[in-house]
């Protein structure tokens, strides 16, 4: 069956998607369903369509930047992928409390790069925002994949889009991409458009979304500022020959990384997106640099959490991960103002319940 047949045969379940969004979001601006408010600031951060729009590293630029302010940050997610349920405490701020596979992938990179933050996971994102509230005493509270989640009050809601990506010819799952309407980006405070080339900014990308949606738009870039081994814990060089695996949603932006660097690829492995890498991935995986002849195997920071339990398997050919950062490309100091105005907590949206 052609694409194009697929795509016409999934129409129906498309429409029944869109009704099914809207009657739900409907339910939550009549407030017919209870949203929970955790008592402190509240900013989310969130994506209009599936995979790979790069909400980690902004949250990881949020929780730095509100940090730095001298404020308690306590970061809630779901844990999308884990293999538990219910209230988990990711780090206190100071240790990591559990392994990878309790916590998901994503909320265990930000406990390793977010050091002095606190990471919960929980399904139901109030009940995780009130035990980082009364544990641990958070200040300001940063959802993570959370645009959707609205049964948690939120006093800010940025959603991140990516670059490249024509939202507005989109189309709703299970079709396209699409979460929910580009509609109902209205309902967001900022958008940050993500995987900008820095050269370009994306201007004429950010304008279209500003036009079909009126709120500010940030074009921003993920770029590499350090390689580092990732068992060694320290900084190396860039070898000469890579065998490169990633299990994320756009494996080809990871390798267009790379080449920018000047690392020769000689060789790779590809997984879906969050995927737990078993004994025999990781021996086939060896098996396959050897006989490239790589001097390194290079991941991505989210992968590298999935196989942080196979270190001893690294001991001849070292894993390498390249540590990425979020920069915006304009108006730095207005998006400063924003988020700064609703850590103060000048901006308070009134509640429709008391809890989830």
């Amino acid at each position: 069956m052609t694409a194009k047949a697929t795509r016409r045969w999934l129409k129906p379940a498309a429409f029944l998607f869109r009704s099914i969004v809207r009657a739900r979001n409907l339910a939550f601006d009549r407030k017919w369903l209870t949203i929970g408010r955790p008592g402190v600031p509240v900013i989310s951060v969130g994506n209009i369509a599936v995979g790979g729009a790069g909400k980690t590293p902004l949250v990881t630029f949020l929780a730095d930047m509100i940090s730095g302010w001298d404020k308690k940050v306590a970061v809630v997610s779901r844990g999308y992928a884990r293999k538990s349920r219910g209230t988990v405490i990711v780090s206190d701020g100071n240790t990591i409390m559990v392994p990878v596979e309790v916590s998901g992938d994503e909320p265990a990179m930000l406990a390793r790069k977010l050091r002095h933050v606190v990471i919960v996971v929980d399904e139901r994102r109030y009940r995780g925002c009130r035990v980082a509230i009364e544990r641990f005493g958070a200040e300001v509270i940063i959802l993570d994949d959370a645009f959707q989640h609205r049964a948690c009050a939120r006093d800010f809601d940025i959603v991140a889009v990516e670059a490249g990506m024509d939202i507005r010819e989109e189309a709703l799952l299970p079709v396209g991409r699409l979460r929910e309407p580009v509609a109902n980006l209205a309902r967001a405070d900022a958008v940050v458009l993500t995987k900008c080339p820095p050269s370009q900014g994306c201007e004429d990308e950010a304008s279209k979304i500003f036009h079909a949606c009126r709120k500010p738009v940030f074009p921003a870039s993920f770029e590499p500022v350090a390689m580092v081994d990732w068992f060694e814990k320290k900084e190396v060089r860039i070898p000469g020959f890579v065998y490169v695996v990633s299990g994320v949603a756009h494996p080809d932006h990871f390798l267009a990384t790379l080449g920018n660097l000047g690392i020769q690829v000689v060789g790779s492995s590809t997984f879906r997106d969050h995927h737990w890498f078993s004994d025999d991935d990781v021996a086939e995986i060896l098996r396959q640099a050897g006989k490239t002849g790589a001097g390194a195997i290079i991941t991505t920071e989210k992968d590298a959490v999935r196989l942080e339990r196979f270190s001893q398997s690294f001991a001849r050919i070292p894993l390498y991960v390249v540590v990425m950062e979020m920069r915006l490309l304009r108006d730095q100091q207005a998006f400063h103002g924003m988020i700064a105005h609703v850590v103060a907590g000048r901006r308070v949206n009134e509640p429709s319940g008391q809890k989830e």
